[in-house]
């Protein structure tokens, strides 16, 4: 396999953890929780921090991140101000987040389709990806279906260590690749 390719990096979608379209909120987050205790490394909080959303026929139709549900918490605790009820949000969407958490992952996930990666497009381009989106984890799509997820962290530290002998031993050719990279997702 390519270690060029996005596709090297990203976990398979059977890996992760997936909650459905209609659970609540607060349910979501139970499952977040249990997921990051169970990790193939070890330890407490070395899973995903995200979980694959489904819907009721088990296909895959969104992300819903730790990120996600720390902007809905935060709307449920700016409900009191009025110049943010005025200027950013609809009404029906703040008295849902403030009514206990009852807001459905649906309301709050980040669809599938919005923004995604091909599995061999260059890991330049997720690189770049991640840098205008502010997004920590990408849809990777194979043949127009999802094949996995992409992990900033686990590109760019999986990418070092695929190179870190050829940069010890070759200074002149490997700094400049590693440096692309690093410079790619820091500038753009």
């Amino acid at each position: 396999m390519n270690e060029e390719f996005v596709g090297y990096y990203a976990t398979p979608i059977a890996k992760h953890t997936a909650v459905k379209e209609n659970d609540t909120l607060t349910g979501a987050l139970g499952v977040i929780k249990e997921s990051l205790h169970r990790s193939e490394k070890g330890g407490a909080w070395r899973g995903h921090r995200l979980v694959v959303v489904v819907d009721d026929m088990n296909e895959p139709t969104g992300l819903l991140t730790v990120r996600n549900i720390l902007k809905a918490i935060k709307v449920k605790m700016l409900v009191s101000n009025t110049y943010y009820k005025a200027e950013f949000d609809s009404w029906y969407f703040l008295e849902r987040a403030s009514s206990g958490g009852y807001l459905t992952v649906r309301e709050i996930m980040r669809p599938i389709g919005a923004i995604s990666i091909d599995y061999y497009s260059s890991i330049f381009k997720a690189a770049r990806l991640f840098s205008r989106c502010g997004f920590n984890y990408l849809p990777v799509l194979e043949d127009g279906k999802i094949y996995g997820i992409l992990n900033s962290r686990e590109l760019f530290y999986g990418y070092y260590e695929l190179n870190r002998f050829q940069i010890a031993q070759d200074p002149e050719a490997g700094p400049s690749k590693a440096g692309k990279l690093a410079k790619g997702y820091a500038t753009v």
